[in-house]
């Protein structure tokens, strides 16, 4: 499930003794009952709140991981002595289970006052810890009486939503609080916190942003308070009662995330069936979700009818629905139903029309290129591909990679490098096809510039074999001083990185020629280049088989053996070798 307002960062795991909740900016007005206190952050990192304990001014750790108030030895015994503790206070003793997994009895007090900010509390229970240096620690039995609190920078916020007036809040307000939780961090409970007094205030875009939270923390299975959950519910529901299909859409999703049988299923899958009227097209304004993509998934998971599922993917396909038809072709690509994939890719090449054409266009010619469905006709393939690259000028990054591939393939450099820089978002094959064709064109130095880039800035996002090539032929730059000057070391480091993290054998080809090569080395390490060979081959690449075949034929780097290089030999032909 995709969480569909803005994008959002993965949620990071939070620091043991205080997990900064989402920072919730608050919007500067009169009638926001609002107080914020400053923290300080420590050396530690941890953060510290100032309280008054019985008119005792004192600054404790923010420790939301902590059940109880804890204060060591020495700040009791001064406020003892003080007055600030009254022999009445102490009430004994209290074992506690503390982090190493041994038990400790500390002294149990009574503190009459806990002030934080203008929140006072009364008879807080706290555990005096016998250690003289422990910390002053806050934890939730004062905490969580502090009502609805977030933190936003430095400063722990303290609010009242049931005593606000927000009828001077405008839809703009709103808005802003929406843009303000898009970067949460995954703290959805934090976000719906912030978002409520929208959600009270009857704000349309409010109550459609927090029921997608709401989905999104149930199946992260993270639970939201009851009380407001019950309410976003309601909202959506009176919405959805007036036939607004977002709303409507919402509660399904809500139906489908909360099943814990068939009854809700059921509920999910009418309701997104009644978004469905077979003329027009209704896709969530904030989504690539579509009800026709859901009820695949419900008829194909729940009730275990494909046929049925499929029958829904078709029918957003025809209706311009690109995810639809995605999924569709995707299906039938993976399911080897070559036949239908071809027929849909006709039809809807006929029927859509803008970004869901070029699309169905683009499967079309794939077909036509790897003969799928349909007899094999490259010429008409690469006319497809062309006519949606350079007189429909589309978009479609896919489209522009795969006449890449072929132009690559076919040796056809300099239309390569032309199509390669219409590449824009997908950067990795921007600068591999563009670095092929600068390659074998002999452009050099642009080569280098190319394979650099993606060395040094996309291997995280790479394409194996592509960054395995491409790792190869920046070696040969470097072996060779093409572009620039000649690194040995550099060379190695590439091919190395090839066949290690890539697992391009080609690479080990590449390392045996250099280290066997007595131009480079004055002492050739024929043994070490035949194990690299010999890696290769049995990895069946066939130059490296090739290689195997010739040390033994030559006694290099190995004793000479005629029938193992025969038996090589055959094995490199049979791996596409063709000797030149």
């Amino acid at each position: 499930m995709k969480y569909r307002i803005g994008n959002i960062i993965n949620t990071r795991k939070c620091v043991y003794f205080f997990p900064i909740l989402l920072a919730c900016i608050f919007i500067c007005n009169a009638t926001y009952a609002q107080e914020e206190i400053k923290l300080n952050k420590e050396k530690s990192g941890l953060y510290t709140i100032p309280c008054e304990v019985n008119g005792l001014r004192l600054r404790f750790i923010l420790d939301t991981g902590a059940t109880d108030v804890s204060i060591s030895l020495t700040e009791a015994s001064f406020m003892y002595k003080n007055g600030y503790l009254e022999d009445e206070d102490f009430l004994g003793t209290a074992k506690t289970l503390i982090a190493s997994g041994e038990v400790q009895e500390d002294y149990l007090i009574n503190i009459k006052q806990i002030k934080v900010g203008t929140k006072v509390l009364n008879n807080i229970k706290a555990s005096v810890v016998k250690g003289l240096s422990a910390p002053l620690l806050l934890g939730q039995s004062v905490l969580s009486q502090l009502g609805e609190w977030s933190i936003r920078g430095d400063f722990l916020i303290l609010f009242d939503r049931g005593g606000n007036d927000y009828s001077t809040y405008n839809e703009l307000d709103w808005k802003k609080r929406i843009e303000e939780t898009e970067s949460n961090g995954g703290k959805w409970d934090e976000s719906i916190k912030y978002l409520m007094p929208g959600v009270l205030a009857d704000d349309y875009n409010t109550i459609i942003a927090v029921g997608q939270m709401l989905v999104f923390a149930h199946n992260i299975d993270k639970k939201i308070g009851t009380k407001d959950e019950a309410i976003i519910i309601e909202k959506l529901k009176k919405l959805a009662d007036a036939n607004d299909k977002t709303a409507i859409f919402e509660i399904a999703d809500y139906y489908e995330a909360t099943a814990t049988s068939m009854v809700n299923i059921e509920k999910a899958k009418c309701l997104y069936e009644k978004l469905i009227d077979g003329k027009t097209l209704y896709l969530h304004p904030s989504s690539f979700d579509s009800p026709y993509i859901k009820l695949y998934d419900i008829y194909k998971k729940h009730y275990n009818q494909p046929l049925k599922a499929m029958e829904y993917l078709q029918k957003g396909a025809v209706l311009n629905e690109s995810t639809c038809m995605i999924y569709l072709f995707e299906i039938y690509d993976d399911e080897k139903q070559y036949n239908n994939l071809y027929q849909w890719t006709e039809k809807l090449s006929r029927v859509c029309t803008g970004g869901a054409k070029n699309k169905a266009i683009y499967w079309k010619a794939k077909c036509l290129l790897e003969g799928k469905g349909v007899k094999r006709n490259a010429q008409l393939g690469v006319q497809l591909l062309e006519q949606l690259v350079y007189t429909y000028k589309t978009t479609d990054e896919d489209a522009i990679k795969y006449l890449c591939e072929h132009y690559l393939v076919k040796g056809k450099f300099e239309k390569l490098k032309e199509c390669a820089q219409k590449i824009s978002f997908l950067k990795f094959y921007k600068y591999y096809y563009w670095g092929c064709a600068c390659y074998y064109l002999k452009d050099y130095s642009s080569a280098r510039m190319c394979f650099k880039h993606l060395w040094d800035k996309d291997r995280i996002v790479s394409d194996d074999y592509m960054l395995g090539m491409a790792s190869c032929l920046l070696g040969q730059c470097y072996e060779d001083g093409l572009g620039g000057a000649i690194s040995y070391k550099d060379a190695e480091k590439c091919y190395m990185y090839a066949y290690e993290t890539c697992n391009y054998f080609a690479a080990l080809g590449y390392l045996g020629d250099m280290l066997s090569n007595d131009k480079i080395y004055q002492t050739p390490n024929y043994e070490t280049a035949f194990g690299c060979y010999l890696q290769g081959a049995k990895n069946n690449d066939a130059y490296c088989c090739y290689r195997v075949s010739l040390c033994y034929k030559l006694g290099v780097g190995i004793t000479e053996n005629m029938k193992e290089s025969e038996y090589w030999f055959q094995k490199a032909k049979e791996n596409g070798w063709k000797e030149e």
